[in-house]
This record gives C-alpha cells, structure tokens and sequence, in this order.
C-alpha cells in the first residue's frame, strides 16, 4: 500500500466499522500485507484509535466466520502493530498524548487475546521482552490494563510449538540452539519461564522497579520461578529510591504467600538494617535522611503488620528470622525489633513474641554490663545493637 493511500484507506475503515459490515471490513483486512497493517495502525493518530478498534473486530470476524488462517493473520499483526506503537510512544514519553488511543486499544489486546495464534502470542510477548532489555522498563499502559501478565498466563498455556528460523533473533525463544533456518520445539510454559528468567537478568530502571514487581507478582510462577523472581526483587530492593520501597516492599510480601517466606523476611531486613546503619554513620538531622527513612520504615512496618493478619505463616517467618537474629552478636536491627513489637500485638504470636524481645534484651544488657567491665576488650568490640 502506498502512503498516499493510507489515509483513504482508514477513513474507509470508519465507515465500514461504523456501519457495522465486518464481513467486507474482513476482506478488506485479508488483502493488507503485514506492512501494510502496521502502516495503518502507526497512522492512526486521532481520537481514541476508532480504526484500530474495527480492525481488531474485523480480524475477530474473520475468525468467527471460518477463515481462520486469514483471521489470526490480521489479528496477529495489528496486535503486534498495537504493542509495537505503544512501546515507542513509552520511549518518546508520548504515553499521556495517545492515552485515549492507548486504552482503547489496550482493551481490545485483552479481548483478542483468545482468538490470538501462539505464534502472534509468543511475537507480541518478545516484543515486551526486548523493549524491557532495551529501557530498563515496559509501558506502564501494558501493566495498569492488565494486558501484560494475561498476555505472559496466556503464553504459559500454549502446547507444543515449532519455532522456525527464530533463533536468528536477538531475542530468540529459542536461546540460540539452532540455526537460523532450522526449527526448534519448544512449549508455551518453557517460553515463559524463558521471558521470566530474562526479564530477571535484565537491568530494571529505578523509576520503575515497582512496578515491573507488581508484574512479576502478578502473574503465575512455579516454585522455581518465585525464587528468581524473589532474589531479583530482593536485589532491586538493595538499590531502590526511598520512595520505591513500600511499594516494592509491598509486593515481596504478596509474593511471599506464595513460598520462600524466610527468604524474603531476612532479605527486606536486611536492606532496611544496611539502611539503618548507612544513614546512622552520616550523623545526620531529623529533618535529613533519617526522617525520610523514618517515615519509609512506619509505612513498610503497616504493610508487614497487615500482611501477617492476612497470612500467619508469614509471621511465623517474622519469628523464626528473629530467633536466628537474636543468637548472633550483632543482634535485631532497630527496624526488625520495631516489626516484632507490632507482631506481638496479634495474639497468635504474643507470648512468642515476647519471650523472643525479653531474651534479646536481656542479652543485650549483659552483654553490655560484660563490655564495661572489661576494659581491655573494648577497644576490640565494635558497636553493638545494644548500644
């Protein structure tokens, strides 16, 4: 289609899909080649995208009306056109200009999403992946729709599939086993857990840490994948800005509930001991980083409390890490004594709770009492919790 033709051709789109004649709109769909289909979806600039939205419904009769191999041929293409544009408008920060567009296409993704072939699930999926690989992040239009984690749930589903020549890509599926014009046999459930291992391995962009863990939590994982997923969010965690950390905070403790509880406890209290400890070194004011990490640690600590009363196992991870923590010298950071506190207040954990503080406490005095009347030793002893 030449370029002059576009215009015409998606005023004639409107009119068809406005009439409601699907059957001739679908002809007209059938005889585009693929360049042609992303052509068309890239001009369509104007409103809320009225001609992408009666392609997709053109695409979906073409389906329901026998022709299948032409339907999900058009379908596939204007879905990967669709994704395509909106990954580009995130880079170019265009996403608030095209928001009409975007959430109406977005919607429309979600509903084609069963009508889509494996092969137009696994290219729009890969799309995301290099997208994420290249920015350190994924539209957020694709998260706040839901069209992401259905998207990565619906290629999970997907039987046995032959991958030909994918290899060539650089972000092949197919890992780089076989040679660009060979083929490969791979499973839906071994392509995402492929999409989850790499998403895991790439660089996240801070600004968007929570959520591409509110992602990762979202969707379905096996016990291996939630492990990955745990350690990477964990090590996100590590490097976030202090405005990032309930939120992501508040996504481990979801994910939690679904396994590697104790992990995940002594992973968050570890990030907010260090911390602790970077901020207390600076000496500085209650209206510098301590307020800030103050007032980080009283929102982190109503999640944690909240959780436990939504999943007591949970809580008993809280205990067990305390438990650990309290035997070695350097004792529970300020912020994990403060969250076994507000545990103690549920009265499931109360007494366990409480033998736990009342033993670390005493340890910590005697400890102390031991330090001062040991001269000698002092100097070689480095500050303590109980300090």
């Amino acid at each position: 289609m030449d370029s002059n033709d576009i215009p015409s051709t998606l005023r004639r789109i409107a009119d068809l899909g406005r009439a409601k004649s699907y059957a001739e709109l679908g002809r007209l769909l059938a005889a585009q080649d693929e360049g042609a289909l992303y052509g068309l979806v890239e001009a369509d600039v104007g409103g809320d995208g009225v001609a992408t939205q009666h392609m997709f419904g053109a695409a979906g009769a073409l389906i329901a009306g026998g022709s299948v191999a032409a339907g999900q041929r058009a379908l596939g293409t204007v879905a990967a056109a669709s994704v395509a544009r909106i990954c580009e408008d995130s880079v170019a920060g265009d996403e608030s200009e095209a928001s009409g567009w975007t959430a109406a296409v977005c919607d429309r993704l979600l509903e084609s999403l069963p009508q889509q072939s494996p092969r137009a699930v696994i290219d729009v999926s890969f799309r995301v992946l290099a997208e994420l690989k290249t920015s350190g992040s994924v539209p957020a239009a694709l998260l706040q729709h839901g069209v992401l984690p259905m998207l990565l749930d619906t290629l999970g589903a997907i039987g046995q599939i032959e991958l030909v020549g994918a290899a060539g890509s650089q972000h092949s599926p197919a890992g780089g086993q076989a040679a660009a014009s060979s083929s490969v046999l791979r499973s839906g459930s071994s392509l995402k857990a492929y999409w989850v291992d790499a998403a895991c391995a790439y660089r996240w962009d801070p600004r968007a840490s929570a959520a591409l863990c509110a992602l990762l939590r979202e969707i379905v994982l096996d016990a291996r994948q939630t492990r990955v997923v745990a350690r990477r969010m964990l090590r996100q965690l590590a490097s976030a800005d202090h405005a990032e950390l309930p939120a992501m905070v508040h996504q481990l403790l979801l994910l939690a509930r679904r396994g590697h509880r104790r992990e995940i406890v002594a992973g968050v209290f570890a990030v907010f001991g260090a911390l602790e400890k970077k901020t207390n070194t600076r000496a500085c004011s209650p209206q510098s980083s301590c307020r800030e990490l103050g007032d980080v640690e009283g929102t982190v600590l109503l999640h944690i409390s909240y959780s436990v009363k939504q999943d007591f196992a949970l809580g008993s991870a809280l205990v067990a890490y305390g438990r650990e923590q309290s035997g070695l010298a350097r004792g529970v950071s300020a912020f994990a004594f403060a969250c076994l506190l507000s545990l103690a207040r549920i009265h499931r954990f109360e007494k366990d709770v409480a033998e736990l503080l009342r033993a670390a406490v005493l340890r910590g005095i005697g400890d102390r009492v031991a330090l001062d009347t040991t001269c000698w030793a002092r100097p070689c002893v480095p500050r303590m919790a109980f300090d």
